[in-house]
């Protein structure tokens, strides 16, 4: 669970950004943009759930780890886990990025009211899911 819930942001920026450029600059292209890149977000927060819930309080040691690949030859292990400190930094990660994407489009729909159209949107949310990717996965 713990690589859909930091990949997901990531596989949301590629959809964002294969979205052709004549529909992102449709009328309707800021509330699709912000709709999938709030989906995803949400996916990893539904992945970090789910994952959080098979955590053990009572063990201190790395638990929930995903090994992506291992090197014999060298030895180099690439994996994720949580321990108590990270788990917590992970989810409030996790809670907190879907809020702050809500909070981003409602500051978009304001600065549209007021007849000024957000530069660079396609740009933002795909940068606002990358930073949501990293920073999961440092946590991690």
């Amino acid at each position: 669970m713990l690589s859909l819930a930091i990949l997901s942001p990531f596989i949301g920026s590629i959809v964002i950004a294969l979205i052709p450029r004549k529909i992102s600059r449709a009328e309707s292209a800021p509330k699709t943009l912000f709709i999938v890149a709030l989906l995803f977000s949400i996916l990893s927060l539904v992945a970090t759930l789910l994952a959080v819930q098979g955590y053990d309080n009572n063990n201190p040691l790395y638990q929930l780890r995903e090994t992506w690949f291992q090197d014999v030859v060298s030895g180099a292990v690439g994996s994720f886990a949580l321990d108590g400190i990270s788990l917590g930094l992970f989810a409030l990660t996790a809670v907190l990025f879907p809020l702050g994407i809500i909070s981003s489009e409602l500051s978009h729909a304001h600065q549209r009211a007021e007849g000024k159209e957000p530069e660079r949107i396609t740009l933002f949310w795909i940068s606002l899911l990358f930073l949501e990717t990293t920073v999961l996965g440092v946590f991690a």
